[in-house]
């Protein structure tokens, strides 16, 4: 796999060469658009977020009687009967069912065989009988179901203190995230056999590198990059490429230490990474890291080719975690939503009463309301 970037500043000296380049870009460029699909944002100024999202749904996680109090989410996962909750502040994986209600905690922390020492990431195995932990000292399987403790998945010559990120795709088998070693992504088989599958380019952020959706093993792009792909049979395939018009981050600009990072993302122009993916029967939906640290939310209709992009909403930040069918589903925490949001009068009640934590809101998307 390739990806061509055509450059502003970038420039041909030699003739010749530049012929030669033309004609290898045209050629890859044809064999690329048989494989994926192209998504260019002409616009990336759209704001006009009430008119395109309809609240279907509000169910608060927790209560007050459960005395489980949330801050902002890590990481929320909607599973067939559960909702993973990975707590930023108090570093535990809650779970509740589909009513909000708060059912156990995975795991915690600690030195024990069932304990977790360094959370890295959650997922729920294939069939989601399992709830699975990354931690620095391996993988930490609990029950879905009660939550009870099964097993540490004993992995052999491998340090698992070298990944941030996973996914299980098969029994005993996983797809890892690194931001250090030779490749960011690597495969793990059920024989504790590590593949390299994306060679790393660059300083690379610590965020979640991976999506389960409709059958597929969704790959988030690396830092810097804008190339989506499917995992398939072993192998990394591009299922989308997302073109800012023009907008997207050179790759002269790709960080490779800490520093050059922070310059590069404090740039004025620019987008920079693909944050989180999304995908329902009729949309695709990306957080992007934009021009002067602003996030991006896109929404692009897979059957007409029609994008709403542009910054997110501040007023009601809304972070979507989940999709399924025609719906999608979002975190929403109260003390963000300002009286200027579309979503104030939906949640007052649950103001009015001082309720906290995070509400789970269930929408679809509306091009043309009535």
């Amino acid at each position: 796999m390739f990806i061509i970037i055509t450059y502003n500043t970038m420039y041909i000296r030699n003739f010749s060469l530049g012929i030669c380049l033309s004609l290898f870009i045209l050629f890859s460029c044809t064999q690329k658009e048989e494989n994926y699909e192209t998504i260019k944002l002409t616009n990336t100024e759209f704001s006009d977020w009430s008119s395109l999202i309809k609240v279907n749904d509000i169910v608060p996680l927790g209560s007050e009687t459960d005395s489980v109090f949330l801050s902002l989410a890590q990481k929320c996962i909607i599973g067939t009967n559960r909702i993973l909750f990975w707590d930023y502040k108090a570093k535990t994986v809650y779970v509740f069912n589909h009513k909000g209600d708060f059912l156990f905690t995975a795991g915690r922390r600690g030195n024990a065989r069932n304990e977790y020492i360094d959370l890295r990431d959650v997922n729920f195995n294939k069939d989601e009988s399992n709830i699975e932990i990354l931690d620095l000292s391996g993988i930490k399987v609990y029950n879905s179901e009660n939550g009870s403790f099964i097993c540490k998945r004993e992995i052999d010559n491998i340090d698992m203190g070298n990944f941030y990120s996973f996914m299980p795709y098969d029994k005993k088998s996983y797809l890892l995230f690194s931001t250090n070693k030779d490749y960011s992504i690597y495969q793990l088989d059920s024989v504790s056999v590590l593949t390299g599958l994306r060679e790393r380019k660059g300083y690379q952020l610590v965020y979640s590198h991976f999506l389960y959706s409709n059958t597929n093993y969704v790959v988030y792009p690396d830092y810097g990059q804008f190339t989506i792909d499917n995992y398939e049979n072993g192998q990394l395939k591009p299922k989308y490429h997302v073109d800012f018009n023009g907008q997207n981050l050179p790759e002269e600009y790709l960080p490779k230490n800490y520093d050059e990072f922070n310059k590069t993302d404090n740039m004025q122009s620019y987008f920079k990474s693909i944050l989180s993916i999304q995908e329902n029967s009729d949309y695709l939906y990306l957080r992007t890291a934009g021009p002067s640290q602003t996030y991006y939310d896109v929404f692009y209709n897979k059957k007409s080719g029609q994008a709403y992009a542009g910054p997110s909403d501040k007023d009601t930040g809304l972070t979507v975690i989940g999709a399924s069918s025609d719906t999608f589903y979002a975190l929403i925490y109260p003390d963000f939503v300002t009286k200027e949001s579309y979503i104030y009068n939906l949640i007052k009640d649950y103001l009015d009463k001082g309720f906290m934590n995070p509400l789970l809101v269930t929408f679809k998307i509306q091009e043309n309301p009535s």
